[in-house]
C-alpha cells in the first residue's frame, strides 16, 4: 500500500511543488506541473521512484562542502495525480498543489496553429503565481516576519 501521508510530509519538507516553463525542442513554450524532491539520501530518492513512479536525477555538487544530492520529480499529469492523493495531507505546500491542480485542468493541447495569445497570458499568469508561492527568504514583511 503507498503511504500517501508520508510521501506529503516528504514533498512538504524536502519537495517543491510547481508551475514551470521551458522551450520544447528548443522552439516552442511550454509549461508543466512538477513535483521535485531533492535529498542526499539515494535510498529515499530510489523509494520515492519504485513506490510512485516518476524520474531520478543525480546531482554532483559544485561545493566541497556539500553532499551530491539525488533528486526525483514526476510531471504533467502523473503529477496532479500524484497531488490529489497527498492533498488532504500537505501543510506547507498545500497552496501550490491547489494551484497545480486548477492549471492542470485548464491545460488543453493545441495542434498546428499554436497556443493563443490568451491561453499563454493565462499559463504566464500561473506560472508567475507558482514563483511567489515558492519564493525563498522574507517576503514583504515591514516588521522582518513572513507574510503571505
Amino acid at each position: 500500500m503507498k503511504n500517501y501521508k508520508y510521501l506529503a510530509g516528504i514533498i512538504d519538507g524536502e519537495g517543491c511543488i510547481g508551475v514551470y516553463k521551458a522551450k520544447d525542442k528548443g522552439k516552442y513554450l511550454k509549461y508543466f506541473v512538477c513535483v521535485v524532491v531533492k535529498n542526499t539520501s539515494e535510498e529515499l530518492i530510489f523509494w520515492l521512484k519504485e513506490n510512485f513512479g516518476g524520474h531520478i536525477k543525480f546531482q554532483k555538487t559544485k561545493n566541497k562542502k556539500w553532499k551530491d544530492c539525488w533528486g526525483w520529480h514526476v510531471n504533467s499529469k502523473k503529477a496532479v495525480t500524484l497531488l490529489k492523493k497527498v492533498l488532504p495531507y500537505l501543510i506547507v505546500k498545500k497552496e501550490q498543489a491547489e494551484l497545480s491542480i486548477k492549471f492542470q485542468k485548464k491545460v488543453k493541447r493545441y495542434g498546428v496553429m499554436g497556443v493563443p495569445k490568451d491561453v499563454l497570458e493565462e499559463r504566464e499568469s500561473f506560472y508567475i503565481k507558482s514563483r511567489k508561492l515558492n519564493q525563498r527568504g522574507i517576503t514583504g514583511s515591514p516588521a522582518g516576519g513572513q507574510t503571505k
